[in-house]
């Protein structure tokens, strides 16, 4: 359960975007000598390691599942008797 203090903070959060300025206290840092090296490593093509190193994302069954979703009526169309 969250504390009754808390939960201002996450209304505040929950409210829709707004046309203020953004936060000026944010500092926006480059990116770590680390994060660069990562970047660079990624960049150099193909990873040659582990299969772990090559993820292959197949989305045919995704495809598969939104087609057949294409054709199920919507809530209201099962309601109306046409």
């Amino acid at each position: 359960m969250v504390p009754i203090s808390a939960r201002p903070a996450e209304d505040e959060d929950r409210k829709a975007p707004t046309d203020r300025a953004p936060c000026k206290t944010k500092v926006r840092k480059p990116p770590s000598p680390a994060a660069l090296a990562e970047a660079e490593r990624l960049r150099e093509g193909p990873a040659t390691g582990s299969s772990a190193e090559r993820v292959v994302i197949d989305l045919t069954h995704y495809a598969a599942v939104v087609e057949r979703l294409r054709s199920v009526p919507s809530p209201k169309q099962e309601e109306s008797p046409e």
